[in-house]
């Protein structure tokens, strides 16, 4: 008779192939069926024991993605947004990281600058094909004045 796992060996089990945020863990738990007080219970010690860390999962999040990837940063916080995490949170990580995410942003633009800049674009047309890939004015400034 298998009967319903135990909800703490469910949730670290559903964590053990890669961080989650405490919302994909709310919404795994009660796809199982398991009740919103186990839940709360369940949250509140993965969170106590550091399982779950919404901070720091979003930080490694923009890191991995921004930094490493070098995906605009608006495409990142929709993301982010979407896996539960609050907009204090991303606002308050992005300040944290403000230097970091500039500087790999700048740097990955040069290169798509440099890029466009050997197909025979003019300027206009280098910062309109950025643009559309959801750069900002503002950084696309930044990189050609780095230039």
């Amino acid at each position: 008779m298998g009967g319903k796992k135990n909800i703490i060996e469910y949730a670290i089990h559903y964590l053990s192939r890669y961080p989650k945020t405490e919302s994909e863990m709310r919404l795994q738990l009660l796809k199982k069926w398991y009740l919103e007080t186990e839940i709360d219970k369940a949250i509140r010690w993965l969170k106590k024991e550091k399982y779950i860390d919404d901070h720091l999962w979003a930080k490694m999040y923009l890191s991995s993605e921004v930094v490493k990837k070098w995906k605009p940063l608006w495409v990142v916080m929709k993301k982010l947004y979407s896996k539960g995490i609050s907009r204090e949170t991303v606002n308050e990580l992005i300040k944290e990281m403000e230097t970091e995410l500039l500087a790999w942003q700048k740097q990955k633009l040069v290169r798509e600058i440099d890029k466009l800049k050997q197909k025979w674009l003019d300027g206009f047309e280098i910062v309109r094909k950025l643009m559309s890939r959801g750069y900002s004015y503002d950084i696309l400034k930044k990189a050609i004045d780095d230039l």
